[in-house]
């Protein structure tokens, strides 16, 4: 592998990571804008944006991250009222 080429993974894995970031902080934000909305209808407005399994580890992150709990009902509810910086 030569220099440019591995420039070139770097940028696509910089810019995949981006991407990865934007949608999460995208979702933490609209939870937090609403406070709580079930899942499913989230999902339902993210459909043909995301897939399913991209938006079930985005939830799992956020709830590993204390941010957001889930429900047995499958609601989503945002934990701090106040902004956090993603």
């Amino acid at each position: 592998m030569n220099n440019e080429e591995s420039n070139t993974e770097g940028e696509a894995m910089r810019q995949q990571m981006q991407t990865a970031l934007d949608a999460i902080h995208a979702i933490a934000e609209t939870i937090r804008e609403l406070g709580e909305i079930p899942s499913g209808e989230l999902y339902a407005r993210l459909m043909g944006k995301i897939e399913l399994r991209d938006y079930d580890l985005i939830l799992d992150t956020l709830k590993r991250a204390g941010l957001v709990t889930e429900t047995s009902g499958h609601l989503l509810k945002w934990n701090h009222p106040e902004r956090h910086k993603l």
